[in-house]
């Protein structure tokens, strides 16, 4: 947990309020472009397998979505 702890720190320390609303377009856009793209997708793919060879609980999917929902409410 110490290593969430640091990460939700990092994210709530960023001052968002420099990034208009069309930076925040162009990033998003790029999103699609390499190497954000095949990587993404790679890491995705290689998470889907794990989930399958391991024991992935309602628990597990219940924590990872309240890690989720924690980010999403500290950058929004």
């Amino acid at each position: 947990m110490d290593l969430l702890n640091e990460l939700f720190n990092c994210i709530s320390s960023i001052n968002y309020g420099i990034f208009n609303e069309n930076y925040i377009d162009e990033l998003l856009d790029n999103r699609d472009c390499e190497p954000f793209d095949t990587e993404w997708c790679r890491v995705y793919r290689e998470i889907e397998e794990l989930k399958k060879q391991a024991e992935y609980t309602n628990k597990i999917k219940n924590q990872q979505d309240k890690i989720r929902e924690n980010v999403f409410m500290l950058i929004g």
